[in-house]
C-alpha cells in the first residue's frame, strides 16, 4: 500500500518583491514557501484559512476516519471533524461561524451545497451539517461555493438542459436566484470584495480557452476581463485581482478584476505538487498552500 506524503501547511510570498502592481503585459516570477504547519503523514486537499488566519481545513483520507481536518495555528494540533462533516471544497463564511462545502447526497448522487456550524474558538463543528439547496450543484470541478461578503448567500453553479447558471441561495433558508445564465459552459463563480458583481469563468464554442466574465448583479451587463486559463480560486484581500490556479504546470495566474493587467507566478518545484488554496487573511502578500 502507497504510504500517504508528509504534508505541510505552507505560506507562498508572491509578491514582496517585486510588488503586485498594475502590468500589461503577463510576466513570470516565482515565490519562497515558508512552513506554517508542523507535519502531517496523511492525504490533504482543498485548503482553506479561517477569516481570522488561525485556523485551516482540509479534506482528508486519514486510515480510521474521513472527512475534514482542521489544524489550529496557535495550538499547533490537528483534529478532525467526524464523519458526518466531509465533502470537497469547504469554503469559511466571512464571519468564519460555518463552511460551506459541497457533498453528494445518498439517495440520488448529485453533488448539493451543505453548511456545518463552526465554533469559531476551537475551529471544529458545533452542529450537524444540513444541506442549504435542493437545487443540485455541477461538482467540485466546477469549483466551489461562494458566500456573499456580507455572509447572507451562496452562489454555486447549477445546470438546467443546455443552460449553466450561478444560483445563490439565502445561507439560512430561501428562495434560489439566478444570479447569471448562459449557453455551454461555466466554472469557478466568485463574488466581488464589494458584493456588486461576481467573476465566473465561461467557455463558448469556438473560443477556447474561454473567458474571465465580470457580471454586474444589478443590470446583468458581462464584461470580459481575459483568457479563462485556469479555474478561479480566490479574489485578493483588496478586491483587485483574481487568482486562477493551473494544477498541471503549477502556475499562477493572476488577473485584474478591471482587465487591465495580468501576472504568471511559477511555484516552486522543490517540494512536488502544490496546490494553492487563496490569499492569506493575515497577509495580503501570501498564498496559503
Amino acid at each position: 500500500m502507497r504510504r500517504p506524503p508528509a504534508c505541510w501547511i505552507l505560506a507562498l510570498a508572491v509578491v514582496a518583491s517585486p510588488a503586485l502592481v498594475a502590468q500589461s503585459t503577463t510576466t513570470a516570477a516565482s515565490g519562497q514557501l515558508t512552513a506554517v504547519s508542523d507535519i502531517r503523514s496523511d492525504w490533504l486537499e482543498d485548503g482553506v484559512e479561517s477569516p481570522n488566519g488561525r485556523m485551516y481545513l482540509f479534506g482528508s483520507y486519514a486510515p480510521g476516519d474521513s472527512g475534514f481536518l482542521r489544524y489550529d495555528r496557535v495550538k499547533r494540533s490537528w483534529a478532525h471533524l467526524g464523519r458526518g462533516n466531509g465533502g470537497a471544497q469547504p469554503r469559511w463564511s466571512p464571519d468564519g461561524r460555518f463552511v460551506a462545502f459541497l457533498r453528494r447526497t445518498e439517495e440520488s448522487r448529485d453533488w448539493h451545497v451543505w453548511i456545518v456550524p463552526m465554533d469559531t474558538v476551537t475551529g471544529l463543528a458545533s452542529g450537524p451539517a444540513r444541506r442549504v439547496s435542493m437545487r443540485p450543484c455541477v461538482g467540485p470541478a466546477n469549483g466551489p461555493a461562494a458566500w456573499s461578503p456580507d455572509g447572507r448567500r451562496i452562489a454555486f453553479i447549477a445546470r438546467d438542459s443546455t443552460r449553466m447558471s450561478v444560483v445563490a441561495v439565502p445561507f439560512n433558508g430561501g428562495d434560489d436566484q439566478v444570479l447569471f445564465e448562459a449557453t455551454n459552459f461555466l466554472s469557478s463563480v466568485v463574488w466581488s470584495r464589494d458584493g456588486r458583481s461576481i467573476f465566473v469563468n465561461h467557455v463558448a464554442p469556438g473560443r477556447p480557452p474561454g473567458r474571465t466574465l465580470r457580471v454586474s448583479l444589478e443590470d446583468k451587463r458581462a464584461v470580459e476581463l481575459g483568457d479563462a486559463i485556469a479555474p478561479i480560486i480566490d479574489i485578493s484581500p483588496d478586491g483587485k485581482w483574481l487568482a486562477q490556479f493551473q494544477w498541471f504546470r503549477s502556475v499562477l495566474h493572476l488577473v485584474a478584476t478591471d482587465g487591465t493587467s495580468a501576472r504568471r507566478i511559477d511555484l516552486p518545484s522543490s517540494l512536488g505538487r502544490l496546490t494553492p488554496a487563496g490569499w492569506s487573511h493575515t497577509n495580503p502578500n501570501e498564498f496559503i498552500v
